[in-house]
């Protein structure tokens, strides 16, 4: 005789057939123990003992059958499986999402007792008082907030829904878990490009005064040229193969911008290489200062042959006959910026989003470059970036009232540039 699944069963996956095959191969060695690990039903289906059942048919052995008999087989089902099981969080997340519906029309039947005037006590088997999502959450050992984004991802994106859990190859082509938190960064970044594309289109003329971007890599008049030029320290189609004759030739090029500061970041590898070129091109110009953006958060290590490296320099030129200060003027958005040599990232490399969500492999957040942008410039004058990436030097510009020219060859980030200049250069 066959049996039907109950849907209650139905809540847990099946062990994969690696695990099956192994679990079989038990039973065949072993044997199999009735007594204490029957099958269950209820309803005539069967409620517990799914992989057990499909063993003894395919080793022809008769199972053991129980009939449950108490008051709620749900709280059954959770208890025999959840413990026992080798789940991970997201996937015991899955299942609280799956028994929600149960608790929501338990809540419901509790409602319509209490208004028809009865004196309501809650059952035993709701294990606690709450709202429908705690109950489910607090049945599977998951966080409430967790559970409600596993709702919202089913309800507005079944396809990521259905990969949570799942093992993918990730960007470096090592295998992973397909996480709740891997899922939530994708959306963040559909929702970012979304409001980038929207704000493009409705883009006004006051704002396409105060920026342009361009492919053109002609030199243009400036009053602080800020950059995060290649330097040969990522594998991108864009680092140059050459790295000293292409950083002559574009800081020899624009040596001739008329700005008063050049503020060029570079890597701690190519550093004092980097000098010797930055010296030799920007004729000009007087080296002044290394400044140091410092990012004490979750960056790996490049290399455990060698410390972590927690910040990277940045060459700090003057134009020869300029006697500009560097200040930090008394408003109220220069609140928690400062005039040292030193600037500390207020937003972890790891967690980027909103006008920091990283959407170029060199990205800097826009509090580093809002502090080289305020103490160089004063309001109305033009901060020039010839290698523009997605736009940072932009933003950070324009939100503290100054222009900006920015350069980009690569038609991709030029538009990404374009969507972010347009949603947070404001």
């Amino acid at each position: 005789m066959s049996y039907q699944i109950h849907k209650f069963a139905n809540l847990f996956p099946l062990m994969s057939s690696g695990e099956f095959t192994e679990f079989k191969a038990k039973i065949e060695q072993n044997g199999y123990d009735g007594d204490n690990h029957p099958i269950w039903l209820y309803d005539g289906k069967i409620l517990d003992g799914r992989n057990r059942y499909n063993a003894c048919q395919e080793l022809n052995i008769e199972p053991t059958f129980k009939n449950y008999t108490g008051d709620d087989p749900i709280w059954f089902i959770i208890k025999e499986n959840l413990e026992r099981r080798h789940l991970t969080t997201d996937q015991k997340g899955k299942i609280g999402l799956s028994l929600l519906p149960y608790f929501e029309k338990q809540a419901k039947k509790r409602e319509a007792t209490h208004h028809a005037g009865d004196v309501y006590g809650t059952p035993k088997s709701a294990e606690g008082k709450g709202e429908s999502v705690e109950q489910a959450a607090n049945a599977v050992f998951v966080g409430k907030t967790s559970l409600k984004q596993l709702k919202y991802i089913h309800e507005n994106y079944p396809k990521l829904y259905r990969q949570i859990g799942t093992e993918i190859v990730n960007k470096k082509g090592k295998k992973k878990e397909f996480t709740l938190q891997d899922a939530m960064r994708e959306i963040r970044t559909l929702k970012t490009k979304e409001k980038e594309q929207q704000a493009v289109q409705s883009l006004g003329e006051t704002d396409k005064k105060l920026w342009t971007i361009t492919k053109d890599q002609g030199i243009i008049a400036c009053d602080a040229l800020i950059t995060d030029p290649p330097y040969g320290i990522l594998n991108e189609k864009w680092e140059p193969a050459d790295l000293e004759n292409f950083t002559k030739d574009w800081a020899v090029r624009w040596n001739k911008c008329g700005a008063d500061f050049v503020l060029i970041f570079w890597s701690q590898k190519y550093l004092w290489e980097g000098r010797r070129w930055f010296d030799e091109s920007f004729k000009n110009y007087n080296f002044t200062q290394l400044l140091v953006w410092h990012y004490p958060n979750n960056k790996s290590p490049q290399s455990r042959k060698m410390f972590k490296q927690t910040w990277e320099p940045i060459f700090f030129y003057r134009k020869s006959d300029s006697q500009k200060q560097i200040l930090i003027p008394n408003i109220d958005w220069g609140d928690g910026l400062n005039d040292f040599d030193c600037h500390v990232a207020a937003v972890p490399q790891s967690n980027f989003k909103d006008e920091n969500m990283k959407q170029h492999p060199a990205q800097k957040p826009v509090s580093v470059m809002k502090w080289l942008v305020n103490t160089t410039t004063v309001a109305g004058e033009t901060v020039a970036d010839p290698f523009m990436g997605s736009g940072t030097t932009g933003i950070a510009a324009i939100q503290i009232g100054r222009k900006f020219h920015g350069i980009e060859i690569d038609e991709t980030y030029l538009e990404i540039a374009r969507g972010r200049l347009s949603v947070y250069g404001k």
